[in-house]
């Protein structure tokens, strides 16, 4: 498998069974199979574990259960009945609501409990992993439409949040950032030669006659001596982008200045608030 991204997707040499991550609610370093998959996660999986997810959903269901199990009370309606799963008698709001839609029977609550459901679904699901890995990637082809729409409201529901995340991701592991994004070149030299050609003619088109070349050049010199001395890797950025949505800059040594590297590649093509005041 390639490498996607700059924030942790597989790469060759980086399966899933020798993977590892920390997990944001418990901090604990867990493998990658304690992580449910997602498509949209930055490496495929969900950032918190299987367990904390499990907790987290047993807190929020939790008031639910009880405001529903008061209301059937108050209604006079409270009752239970017997797991078949279990054959632990419970309330009725620990089964879930059943509308036998298109199966002859009437609506009523399930004969197993909701956790000893779950307990059969995750059992099914590691028993039948690649069968349904193979049908959940069937069906993401064939609805590519609906995937993309889906994608994209979370990812404006989500914005801040998920950017926030991969700018600390990127920051606590820059070793592995660094070494998935010269993998990811290595298996997309295409759209790298693209995209450096683009950028040399983006430069070309912002360069006016009367740019003084050689002052230019001492900025790129300037990093590289920077660089050197203090092993952090310096970059040369533009202080008003050449490419900005609002406003874009010229390439000239007065647009010019030295920054560390992780600075500029969070700036991207956005105008920083000082400049966006002057």
């Amino acid at each position: 498998m390639s490498s996607r991204n700059t924030t942790g997707a597989p790469t060759s040499d980086d399966t899933p069974e020798n993977r590892h991550k920390k997990c944001t609610k418990c901090g604990v370093e867990k493998p990658l199979d304690d992580f449910h998959r997602w498509s949209r996660g930055a490496d495929g999986h969900r950032t918190q574990c299987k367990a904390c997810r499990a907790k987290q959903h047993d807190l929020a269901s939790t008031p639910r259960r009880e405001a529903t199990a008061a209301r059937l009370a108050a209604s006079g309606s409270a009752k239970t009945k017997t797991c078949s799963g279990c054959s632990v008698e419970k309330n009725v709001v620990e089964f879930s609501w059943c509308t036998n839609k298109g199966r002859g029977r009437l609506p009523g609550w399930g004969s197993r409990c909701k956790a000893c459901r779950a307990a059969k679904n995750r059992e099914y699901r590691s028993k039948n992993l690649q069968k349904l890995r193979a049908v959940e990637l069937n069906w993401s082809r064939e609805n590519r439409g609906r995937v993309s729409k889906s994608n994209k409201r979370q990812y404006e529901k989500n914005k801040a949040v998920r950017l926030a995340y991969q700018q600390k991701y990127r920051q606590e592991n820059p070793e592995k950032v660094q070494r998935q994004m010269r993998q990811w070149q290595l298996n997309n030299k295409a759209a790298v030669n693209a995209a450096c050609n683009m950028r040399s003619a983006l430069k070309r088109s912002q360069t006016p006659p009367w740019a003084e070349l050689d002052g230019i050049k001492l900025f790129y010199e300037e990093a590289q001596r920077v660089t050197a001395e203090t092993g952090v890797p310096h970059h040369v950025d533009h202080i008003l982008p050449i490419n900005g949505k609002c406003v874009s800059g010229l390439h000239v040594a007065e647009n010019l200045q030295v920054i560390p590297a992780c600075e500029n590649l969070s700036k991207g093509n956005k105008l920083l608030d000082q400049h966006a005041d002057a």
